[in-house]
């Protein structure tokens, strides 16, 4: 019986046979017509040539009863059917319900053949086990005269032809090798390594207080979880139970301590882990023993013990990579051992997931991050197809997934989907446009990074300098709903559909013209993940914006996800010139992310304000792209974007090489 389900009683079936007639009125019957035949002063004369009356039941009746009260699960009605019932017959039938694990039960009588002394009656037996499926297999009982019917004459037999005594039922399952997650061209982006797992042998055990100081010691395995997976309701004297699996060399380091311990066994292992640390901790994943909320939320055929997936792809993914367990109905003896197979059932076989991580880039985006302690996030995408190629989050050690799920306000990197609204509406790249310290719009005021002015300049040199004040400016010119359509164009609104849990960019329709302003500038109530800002940047280097895309196959269903998004091509062409003289330009805000090669660096910095300091800390942003390589770098509470996330950028650039 799985040890996560309280034995249940088996739902009662109908049987399709035919039932004894009540004893009252049969009795009834036979009593009217010897009383019809007498008051006639006729006898009835059998064959012996005595007077006599059927017996009360047929074989074939105590069969239907007898097979009712086991789908029942009515152990008293069962004995009350068999003819001087064994002490052992009811905790046989109790120990084959709970060693199947069985859900439902069914039984279908066949027909009598004679049997010295007495009638076998053969039986169709349906068990549902649960979380498996269906053990059928054809039975028989035996019958014999009792007092004045019949009853069932009980051995093992009787339950299973195969059942002998002193031996009892087992289910044996086994989940094939995991599959495997793949990135592009078919690279694994996860392996197998070789590992112990740990257990215990509970009848070898001589000093338990030893044993569990020196798991607690030596393998942070805590005393109330070693008590918990001793205490599990499938454990017996003579089973393994395991406790931990760690790797070979973790093994080694442990062993002169563990290994000389009485009860303590080791079992040949694999680990499932990836070459990428940071591809591991937030995108593939790693496996374990299933915990309990997994095991609530998975289901059949999972049992405690298993091994699942935990965190990312592999949790995600978790009955496409596992497959489903191939089991087995054996008779063991009551060690466990010498087992007999009555039945046999393939599991369906694991499949592989294929993602578009492209190793090489996942290298290079997780160089960016070396060295550095704070709170940062990268993204990569392939521009023209919208597929992720690397995601690099850290610390390492928080599950939190910055890259994909972080919300931030994107702050100036917003400025080039402001910039295509603003062109698409008329402004030209020359038009000249004035960039004083401070400006006021509906009330609120908005200023440059360290009030910096630059008087009247060009609509493309107020994007390169990142002037906040032209910016708003301009934007409180523009018609109603033109920034709010412009954010779609750009994937604002969508719901990503990677497989993973993943942020979309938020940007609320602007109550005001002050909202609208601060808006403009990536603040207000605009958010993003870097994962949205990437897109965008992909979407000026491709002319397309598309929908980013981590899982391949299968691909994942998302209501939402949005279609590619053509840009309007001179808009587009306008922008790429922008981004290129951002890094390109002596006044350029994101100069440092330079890199020397043929192919350019575009890009867009972001000084992001958040919180309620004075003044308030600020997220450094850079997004850009090189080729058909588009990317986004944020660095929490990191300041401003041109001095810590672009070279961030030109690092990662650095290491993909050109």
């Amino acid at each position: 019986m799985s040890p996560s389900r309280k034995e249940k009683t088996p739902r009662p079936l109908r049987l399709t046979t035919r039932r004894r007639r009540h004893p009252v009125l049969k009795g009834f019957a036979i009593l009217a017509v010897l009383a019809l035949v007498g008051g006639l002063g006729v006898a009835v004369v059998l064959r012996s040539g005595v007077i006599s009356s059927t017996r009360k039941d047929t074989p074939e009746s105590v069969t239907d009863d007898f097979l009712e009260a086991w789908e029942k699960g009515d152990w008293t009605a069962m004995r009350a059917l068999a003819a001087d019932p064994p002490p052992e017959m009811v905790p046989t039938l109790q120990a084959m319900m709970k060693d199947l694990d069985v859900g439902d039960a069914s039984f279908r009588r066949g027909a009598a053949v004679p049997a010295s002394p007495g009638r076998d009656v053969e039986f169709r037996a349906r068990l549902d086990l649960r979380g498996l499926g269906r053990f059928s297999y054809t039975g028989s009982l035996h019958l014999v005269p009792h007092g004045d019917g019949w009853a069932v004459a009980w051995t093992p037999a009787a339950a299973h032809p195969k059942l002998t005594a002193g031996h009892r039922f087992a289910v044996k399952r086994k989940f094939a090798a995991r599959a495997a997650i793949l990135g592009a061209r078919g690279v694994p982006l996860n392996q197998d390594a070789p590992a112990v797992t740990i257990g215990l042998h509970p009848e070898r055990i001589t000093d338990l207080a030893a044993v569990v100081k020196a798991f607690d010691e030596q393998l942070q395995v805590r005393p109330a979880e070693t008590a918990r997976l001793l205490a599990q309701p499938w454990v017996r004297p003579d089973t393994f139970v395991p406790i931990v699996t760690v790797a070979r060399s973790r093994y080694e380091e442990v062993k002169p301590v563990i290994y000389p311990l009485p009860g303590v066994e080791f079992q040949e292992s694999t680990q499932r882990g990836s070459g990428s640390p940071g591809l591991q901790a937030h995108v593939v994943g790693t496996t374990g023993p299933v915990t309990a909320e997994q095991l609530q939320e998975l289901g059949a055929p999972y049992r405690e013990g298993d091994t699942v997936g935990r965190r990312g792809l592999e949790e995600a993914f978790e009955r496409r990579l596992a497959g489903s367990p191939s089991w087995s109905v054996t008779v063991v003896d009551a060690a466990g051992r010498n087992p007999v197979v009555l039945s046999s059932t393939p599991g369906a076989p694991p499949r592989d997931v294929t993602t578009t991580i492209d190793p090489t880039v996942q290298a290079a985006a997780e160089k960016v991050f070396a060295g550095v302690e704070a709170k940062a996030a990268v993204v990569a995408l392939r521009a023209s197809t919208g597929e992720v190629l690397a995601v690099a989050s850290t610390p390492r050690d928080e599950p939190f997934n910055r890259a994909l799920g972080g919300r931030y306000p994107p702050g100036s990197t917003f400025k080039v989907v402001t910039a295509a609204a603003l062109l698409r509406d008329g402004t030209r790249a020359g038009q000249r446009v004035p960039c004083p310290s401070r400006v006021t719009i509906g009330g609120a005021r908005f200023h440059n990074f360290e009030d910096t002015a630059h008087g009247t300049i060009t609509f493309a040199e107020a994007f390169t300098r990142s002037c906040n004040t032209a910016f708003a400016r301009l934007a409180d010119g523009l018609p109603d709903g033109a920034l709010d359509s412009e954010a779609r164009r750009f994937g604002f609104g969508a719901k990503p559909a990677l497989g993973l849990a993943a942020a979309g960019g938020r940007f609320p329709r602007p109550e005001d013209r002050a909202e609208r302003a601060a808006a403009a500038l990536g603040q207000g109530r605009v958010t993003a993940s870097p994962l949205v800002m990437a897109g965008v940047a992909g979407a000026v280097a491709s002319g397309t914006w598309h929908p980013p895309v981590l899982v391949t196959e299968p691909r994942p269903g998302g209501a939402g996800a949005g279609r590619p998004q053509e840009l309007d091509p001179g808009v587009v062409s306008t922008l790429q010139g922008f981004m290129l003289s951002v890094v390109a330009s002596p006044d350029g805000t994101g100069r440092a992310a330079a890199v020397p090669g043929p192919v350019p660096v575009a890009g867009k910095t972001g000084t992001a304000e958040f919180g309620t300091g004075r003044p308030p800390p600020t997220h450094a942003w850079f997004i850009g792209y090189r080729g058909d390589v588009a990317f986004a770098v944020v660095v929490e509470g990191g300041g401003v974007g041109g001095e810590v996330a672009a070279p961030l950028a030109a690092r990662f650039l650095t290491a993909l090489g050109t």
